[in-house]
């Protein structure tokens, strides 16, 4: 989808109260006359950062249903002159459907201010909107008057949101109509005549140009948000819902992965370096922080959006191991010695390995174009933002941390307790699966948490009363909580980095597994065409040699993260 349109606009914004009327505009300057009403309905729905990155950076992004211009807008500053008229570059993008999300061509406009932010709807705007256009000599549109009622709220749960009002009047000049052809400084002379006569009307009624530069701007300003660390995050989530700053930590982690998705469809799509690669992980952080905080939300709905993110999650794991297969089978084809590189396997595996990454990333762009990928993106978005909370927390998120490491320990005795080598590889992956769960969560509570200053003076001893409240639950919680209580964690940055470790060593556990049944593979179809299959015989010994050099490394690795290392 691209960028339909970027123009620039020139506009004058005028507040008036309810009862105030409009000034008399016919017989000032060029505007010989003022056009008929129409009214009209416009909802636009806001998008910005949890943070309004947008809004301080002057940029507004909305997707706006009725009137006569609905889509996707973003308009970037171009400031206020002189005369109080605001100049702004407008870009355009289609509506879409109702379940949409922000256009990758708007977002590669913003991407320098927001980067892989997430993106999120911030605020909805009620516009009752009456219209007049103003006309010259010849009857040609010169402007546009439009006596706005705006209704203003943030999106969340049905009934909770505080509304605001006010009335407002816009004056968007026109240059031209688009079929005539005037140079610059002829456009420039025609705007400024039409501003001179528009102040020159609002005047009479003693009202002078709005230092407002846009609706949104006013409507958080007096919903009591300015651009800040969270300020735009659900409330349920803030800082004044929960002192201790868990569920803040978690719900910025979620969020954070949902914007590295929202980033990347583009470059998933263009068949980018490491773009699949970053999605996928992304939705495995996203699904492992839900199961990790799953006691805190509503069991049955918080599973069906886990299922949801699978499905993307297994949609792009072909492409991601097939592009990681290839790198890794000709990344060691090239470092054989040239007498161990014996008949066409170089050709044979380039073209095995292109077509396979192809048929895969052929079909993960099929979804990331489906209407299931964009209803998808819309659910995670919602499910952000009115999270179905419980109404007593009964574990802390320490707790919850614990029993992410606990599951890993199972797994892992599992796996030293295997019959054959085949149960072993099922069980290592799982520990790979449930280690990095263990790692997202504690990624989210370390890197994720607020900062001392976001907590506020009042938070320390609220705190403290919340911890001992939580204490006294999980001693009458049952054995569950007994039974992560028991072990002395390492210190958060320390387990951190020990998860890490663990992951880096599983990963090249399971790459190795994956690119040695490749190999067998298609050492097969060589084998069945008469080629030679010696250097492929090679390969696969390279891979179960890795294997082998890899078991001690991986036990440390598990220790020291389930800290049970000296």
């Amino acid at each position: 989808m691209g960028v339909t349109g970027a123009a620039l606009e020139t506009e004058l914004k005028f507040e008036l109260s309810r009862d105030d009327r409009l000034p008399r505009l016919a017989g000032l300057g060029p505007i010989t006359t003022v056009g008929p009403a129409r009214r009209m309905v416009q909802t636009a729905v806001y998008h910005d950062t949890p943070d309004l990155a947008l809004l301080a950076a002057k940029h507004t992004l909305r997707r706006r249903t009725g009137g006569t211009d609905a889509g996707w807008h973003l308009k970037a500053p171009g400031g206020q002159s002189d005369d109080g008229a605001w100049r702004r570059t407008e870009y355009t993008a289609p509506l879409g459907s109702a379940r949409s999300f922000v256009p990758a061509s708007l977002r590669e406009v913003i991407a320098p201010i927001i980067g892989r932010e997430v993106l999120l709807p911030v605020c909805v705007l009620r516009t009752v909107r009456v219209r007049r256009e103003l006309l010259d000599a010849d009857g040609a549109r010169i402007g546009l008057l439009e006596d706005d009622t705006v209704e203003a709220w943030r999106p969340g749960r049905a009934g909770s949101e505080l509304r605001i009002t006010w009335r407002e009047v816009e004056v968007e000049i026109v240059t031209a109509e688009p079929a005539v052809a005037i140079s610059a400084p002829e456009a420039e002379a025609a705007s400024s005549s039409v501003v001179a006569a528009v102040l020159a009307g609002f005047e009479t009624i003693g009202v002078a140009p709005s230092r407002a530069p846009s609706k949104l701007a006013r409507a958080l300003e007096s919903l009591g948000l300015q651009p800040g660390p969270s300020v735009a995050v659900p409330e349920d989530v803030s800082i004044a819902a929960d002192v201790t700053g868990a569920r803040l930590a978690v719900w910025r982690y979620a969020a954070a992965q949902l914007g590295v998705i929202q980033a990347l469809t583009g470059a998933v799509r263009d068949d980018a370096p490491d773009a699949v690669h970053k999605m996928r992980v992304a939705t495995r952080r996203l699904r492992a922080t839900l199961r990790t905080i799953r006691p805190w939300l509503d069991a049955e709905q918080t599973q069906a959006m886990r299922r949801q993110v699978r499905w993307l999650t297994r949609t792009l794991g072909g492409a991601r191991d097939g592009e990681v297969v290839r790198e890794r089978i000709l990344g060691e084809l090239d470092e054989l010695p040239r007498r161990d590189v014996r008949g066409p396997i170089r050709n044979r595996l380039r073209r095995e390995l292109n077509s396979t990454h192809a048929q895969a990333h052929e079909r993960a762009v099929a979804a990331l174009d489906s209407p299931r990928y964009e209803r998808l993106l819309a659910n995670i978005a919602d499910f952000l933002l009115a999270l179905p909370w419980r109404k007593r927390r009964r574990r802390s998120l320490h707790d919850l941390l614990l029993a992410a490491t606990h599951r890993v320990q199972k797994r892992a005795v599992l796996a030293d307790e295997a019959d054959t080598p085949a149960e072993r590889e099922f069980e290592l992956h799982e520990v790979r699966k449930k280690g990095k769960a263990a790692r997202y969560a504690v990624e989210a509570a370390t890197k994720f948490a607020p900062e001392p200053h976001e907590l506020g003076d009042a938070a320390e001893g609220a705190a403290d009363d919340a911890e001992e409240a939580e204490a006294a639950a999980r001693d009458s919680a049952g054995a569950e909580g007994e039974e992560s209580a028991g072990r002395q964690p390492l210190d958060p940055a320390q387990e951190l980095a020990a998860w890490v470790d663990l992951q880096e060593l599983l990963g090249d556990h399971q790459d190795a597994v994956v690119a040695r049944e490749t190999l067998r593979r298609i050492a097969a179809q060589a084998r069945a065409a008469g080629e030679d299959t010696y250097s492929y015989g090679v390969l696969v010994g390279r891979e179960t040699q890795r294997l082998a050099d890899n078991a001690s490394k991986i036990e440390k690795a598990l220790a020291r993260a389930l800290g049970e290392a000296g």
